[in-house]
């Protein structure tokens, strides 16, 4: 079963087919019957929603990205994360090489024109002393590349473009690697030249999410996973009426693990951002 909620149409078709009613009955039970109220609505259908196996449903996310191949690299080995991006063979990594940027991910190193860099977060993060502009910005690397390394994207979003760090134009990684130095603030630019946005969706299963996407903490999600996920499935529903009567104004985030790949056939479709909705 495939959740979607990326649009208004796949939202209502979500509905229908989940719970196995027309388009028509869908309004009427929520804004006739149920006067817009959830609680209500999960009642009328709450066998059928109990019934629903969790494990079966693939949940569609968004990814928004930049690359000058018309994502051939993303059908081929999928969406990886970017301590990975960085160790391997990549066209972000061979950007990077050819201004003089090497990482060595594994000993938390960065080298760049030759000389070595020390990137362990844990070290900056820890350290008593006042940290300098330069250990302040390889802070900001090392956070980025050992805390912040995994691939996110959005369930929804009313407007990718308001997003506020134009990540349909270069990666998000560029501007924290600029803020480096003064002198490397034509990195995004560099890449934008080069590189056209693309929305990628993909299908993803519930164990490959952080639990921070559906639950305020790691008790709720536990709790939830011993009472047929109900919390949950509230959520799923909630956004997809939400979704399917434009009541939605701000970005639904997916978050995944760290260590999970988005796999090339997990990958719907690639389509150029301008072509998006």
């Amino acid at each position: 079963m495939i959740f979607d909620i990326t649009t208004s149409d796949l939202a209502y078709k979500w509905l229908q087919e989940t719970l196995d009613i027309s388009g028509k009955n869908v309004i009427k039970d929520y804004i006739i019957k149920c006067n817009n109220d959830l609680d209500c609505f999960i009642d009328r259908h709450l066998n059928t929603i109990k019934a629903i196996d969790m494990n079966s449903i693939e949940f569609v996310v968004f990814h928004v990205t930049s690359n000058s191949n018309q994502c051939i690299e993303i059908k081929q080995h999928g969406i990886k994360n970017l301590q990975k991006v960085l160790a391997e063979t990549s066209q972000l990594n061979l950007f990077l090489d050819n201004l003089g940027f090497k990482f060595d991910i594994q000993n938390k190193k960065m080298i760049y024109k030759g000389k070595i860099y020390n990137i362990d977060y844990e070290s900056y993060k820890n350290k008593k002393e006042t940290l300098t502009f330069q250990e302040e910005k390889l802070k900001d690397i090392a956070r980025k590349i050992y805390f912040d390394h995994q691939v996110n994207g959005f369930f929804f979003s009313k407007d990718i473009f308001k997003y506020g760090t134009e990540i349909d134009k270069r990666p998000e990684f560029l501007l924290t690697l600029s803020a480096f130095n003064s002198s490397l603030d034509y990195l995004g630019n560099s890449w934008s030249e080069i590189g056209k946005g693309y929305v990628v969706k993909y299908k993803a299963k519930l164990s490959q999410f952080e639990y921070y996407t559906f639950y305020n903490d790691i008790h709720d999600y536990l709790n939830d996973s011993q009472t047929e996920w109900m919390q949950l499935k509230k959520w799923m529903f909630s956004y997809a009426i939400d979704c399917n009567f434009s009541n939605l104004y701000s970005d639904i985030y997916a978050y995944m693990k760290p260590v999970m790949d988005i796999l090339p056939e997990q990958i719907i479709e690639c389509i150029p951002v301008e072509e998006w909705r």
